[in-house]
């Protein structure tokens, strides 16, 4: 094997784990730990999301009861 097509397989395979890795870290889920004041709405605009968006993954009966310290998830 020359060296430009060992230079060339290298680099194609540097690139695929990179991406692979960033991939794996994109679908890592999110928290967020309430804070006195906040609101469903409140941290959902903080992470550009709709209040409905968290309520749902967060599978809320009432998206306008959460605790100080309840954990969220956002994404």
């Amino acid at each position: 094997m020359n060296k430009k097509v060992a230079l060339t397989v290298f680099v194609i395979a540097a690139v695929y784990f990179y991406l692979k890795k960033q991939k794996a870290e994109k679908e890592k889920p999110v928290y967020y730990k309430v804070q006195k004041g906040d609101t469903l709405s409140k941290i959902a605009q903080q992470f550009g999301m709709d209040w409905r968006q968290l309520a749902k993954l967060n599978k809320l009966k009432n998206p306008n009861l959460i605790r100080v310290n309840q954990i969220i998830r956002i994404k």
